[in-house]
């Protein structure tokens, strides 16, 4: 994987929000806030530094264990590939910066609390094995496993349904990012992601996360 891939320790800022590219790739997105802190020897007491927000993005199977597991205000680990682009936010409003990630990997921050893990079992909806029941339980309660099993179905069933019945090619049973040909895989969705998102917010006047 080539860019600059970095690992930032921070809390949720926003609640997880499930999508799907057009080729029906399930894509977790949500804010992630890093305040950084140091210990003032003058004062004696932590002291707060200024924060930094990230717009991080999840794809295929790890997006689904996310939206299942990571509520809003969890305080977690996320390593990806940093990325910062200039975006247009419509109707001649101008340009900002976006500081986004695209994560391989996300957790809980296990120096400020517990988790209790709990192995992904994937498969084909209608196959009698549930999409998405991997969770994380204690450190923050997200969707649940049930509730993040049926919301994945859910976008999964409807970019079934746009593709016309059966499942997009190439969106079999998302695995876990692992090796060249996922993180190719995963690069080429968050490309295809970033085109379809700037084309509807172009399209719509509004602002990404």
């Amino acid at each position: 994987m080539n860019g600059a891939v970095v690992t930032v320790a921070g809390n949720t800022a926003t609640d997880v929000r499930l999508d799907a590219t057009s080729s029906g790739v399930p894509v977790a997105e949500f804010r992630l806030g890093a305040t950084e802190r140091w210990f003032d020897r003058r004062r004696q007491e932590w002291t707060d530094g200024p924060s930094s927000f990230y717009t991080v993005r999840a794809f295929r199977g790890l997006a689904e264990n996310v939206v299942s597991s990571v509520s809003k205000g969890d305080p977690l680990l996320v390593t990806g590939r940093l990325r910062v682009a200039e975006r247009d936010r419509g109707e001649g409003r101008g340009r900002y910066v976006a500081v986004e990630i695209d994560a391989t990997s996300i957790g809980h921050d296990l120096a400020r609390g517990t988790s209790v893990f709990r192995r992904t079992v994937r498969g084909r909806p209608g196959s009698g094995t549930a999409l998405g029941t991997g969770t994380v339980l204690g450190a923050g309660e997200g969707l649940g496993a049930e509730a993040g099993a049926e919301e994945a179905a859910r976008v999964w069933g409807i970019a079934r349904s746009e593709a016309g019945g059966g499942l997009p090619a190439g969106s079999d049973a998302p695995t876990a990012a692992g090796g060249k040909e996922e993180e190719a895989g995963e690069d080429r969705d968050a490309v295809r992601y970033e085109e379809e998102r700037d084309r509807d917010l172009a399209g719509s006047g509004r602002q990404g996360l």
